[in-house]
């Protein structure tokens, strides 16, 4: 049985609404991304959410890289669940570390931090040689 038109008028006006919301609250609030990437969808998030349902049971970002649009969907509670891909396999190593140690990364990244400081130019130059060996 089919709504009647001012029922489906209504629904849009609430849809409306929300996208409104949305938009607002993209404005005002920064959600904090924990890998500056390249090619980020950061700025877009808002606008590629305001092309879904309501709320989705699980988004796919098959393009993940800073996993902008599921953190901000997470963020506003337009996904239930996330799934990201991405065909950089250390990167999809990196949200597995945050999502599953986040005490162990911050713990490791603490030290690679301190390790900087006590001589830059000799960490610099040891980082380097690593980087050009491989």
């Amino acid at each position: 049985m089919f709504a009647s038109p001012t029922i489906r008028a209504t629904r849009r006006i609430v849809l409306d609404l929300r996208s409104v919301q949305r938009r607002i609250l993209m404005s005002v609030v920064r959600v904090p991304h924990p890998i500056p990437y390249q090619g980020s969808k950061r700025q877009l998030a808002s606008a590629i959410l305001s092309y879904f349902p309501g709320l989705v049971g699980r988004l796919v970002e098959p393009f993940a890289g800073s996993a902008a649009v599921s953190l901000w969907a997470c963020h506003i509670r337009q996904a239930e669940r996330v799934w990201l891909n991405d065909i950089n396999s250390p990167l999809i190593d990196l949200w597995r570390s945050i999502l599953d140690s986040p005490e162990e990364l911050a713990e490791s990244y603490e030290e690679i931090w301190d390790a900087q400081h006590k001589d830059p130019r000799a960490f610099y130059n040891q980082i380097r040689m690593e980087f050009n060996k491989a």
